[in-house]
């Protein structure tokens, strides 16, 4: 009986994504424009900022080669162990450094999302938690869920529905520690729509001056944790909504010299970080995530995205560049979610790719060959799972949520 429900179910899910999807195609008028829509690839006349989607195609792809560096730098030290030599070659320094200074994505991810939201537009805050329920969380549940129905931890019945709709709440466990991110971020999107009406009327020289407020009590902090000594003056500024923040000032402020000083700071932290990751045991809390240098670095690249705009602005149909980064872009949250599996177990578990794939010698070429397959994998699934799982999840919260709407207007009295 449970076999016989469990077909019809996928039966009628497929007939309604068939459906779901021909509509899509007929909206589109073609073929090719359904296609394009499906993958996200727009004419360069379009109205929207492009280096943001460049910085967020950057960021994803940096996501996997930071984990891909940093699982090299492992074996590398794991050979180095086992040889009982002290000493690490060089290209573990190179790998440690540069995966350090790779960690500004984390950065990126979440600068890009002020950038976006935050500039003030007309919208009430339950349409607002709406539409990112649809686009962040009810993706983050369903990639959760195939993490575990993967790991053996979920299956379709009550109880273990029950308990991984508690492990979701609960935040990332062992299995999906990149997850943190998301958590992140959704806590910073329950802010935006108030955050937008505080920063609506804020003059750029006020922008300006929260933008070096937020670097110099994070410099404070750092200073005094390599120093040896705690910070109890924190503040809000300081930490992951300070950086959200930040995306926001570095996407309004009218071009100026500012912005030389401010990428001649990235470079100078980009190395900084880099020294720390390689000869410091605590150079991961001293220079990652809310620390000044990565501030400096993520808002640096940002920056150099941002004044090359117009530079890479082109008239006419999309090259094949832009159209592989405008798909990039719109699967990036897909990539960074299902990437640790692509990398890990698909990668280098089933496939066999990873730094040892050449032997000791080319451990570099083995892992980007590694990083370079688990990007096509994560993309290629992320296209497929959005496309159907999420695509209809995301069907069935706007029939909830219009339905929602008819109850409220039936209970509402009438206009006189």
């Amino acid at each position: 009986m449970k076999e016989a429900l469990k077909l019809l179910g996928g039966i009628a899910a497929a007939a309604l994504l068939v459906r779901l999807h021909l509509k899509e195609k007929k909206r589109a008028g073609s073929l090719r424009g359904y296609g394009e829509s499906l993958l996200g690839i727009r004419e360069s006349g379009m109205e929207r900022l492009e280096y943001l989607d460049q910085l967020r195609f950057l960021a994803a792809i940096l996501v996997v080669l930071v984990h891909g560096m940093e699982g090299a730098a492992g074996k590398l030290a794991e050979s180095q162990a086992a040889s009982s030599d002290s000493s690490f070659p060089a290209l573990w320094y190179f790998l440690t450094g540069l995966s350090g200074v790779g960690l500004c994505c984390n950065l990126l991810f979440v600068m890009i999302s002020g950038a976006l939201l935050l500039p003030f537009r007309q919208e009430s805050p339950g349409n607002f938690y709406r539409k990112r329920f649809g686009k962040v969380v009810i993706p983050l549940v369903l990639y959760y869920f195939f993490y575990l129905r993967r790991s053996g931890l979920f299956s379709m019945n009550p109880e273990s529905v029950l308990s991984a709709v508690k492990t979701v709440i609960s935040g990332p466990m062992e299995l999906v520690p990149h997850f943190w991110l998301v958590y992140v971020l959704v806590g910073l999107y329950v802010a935006v729509p108030f955050l937008r009406y505080l920063v609506k009327e804020l003059p750029c020289q006020m922008a300006a001056a929260m933008a070096a407020v937020v670097l110099f009590g994070t410099g404070i902090r750092c200073g005094l944790y390599l120093a040896g000594t705690g910070f109890g003056f924190d503040s809000f500024l300081f930490s992951w909504t300070g950086i959200f923040l930040f995306g926001y000032v570095l996407a309004v402020l009218p071009e100026g010299k500012w912005e030389r000083w401010m990428i001649a700071g990235g470079i100078v932290s980009a190395a900084v970080i880099f020294w720390m990751f390689c000869f410091r045991e605590d150079g991961a809390a001293a220079a990652a995530n809310d620390s000044p240098f990565m501030i400096l670095t993520a808002g640096a690249v940002f920056l150099l995205f941002r004044k090359g705009e117009k530079k890479r602005r082109l008239k006419g149909k999309a090259s094949f560049g832009r159209r592989l980064i405008q798909i990039g872009s719109r699967y990036s949250y897909s990539i960074l979610l299902i990437h640790w599996f692509m990398l890990f177990v698909v990668a280098e578990n089933h496939l066999h790719l990873g730094p040892d794939l050449f032997g000791g010698r080319f451990v570099l070429a083995g892992m980007m060959i590694q990083v370079l397959a688990a990007l096509a994998f994560s993309l290629l699934f992320a296209v497929i799972f959005d496309q159907t799982a999420v695509k209809l999840a995301l069907w069935i919260w706007e029939k909830i949520w219009e339905g929602l709407g008819r109850i409220r207007a039936a209970f509402q009295p009438p206009i006189p």
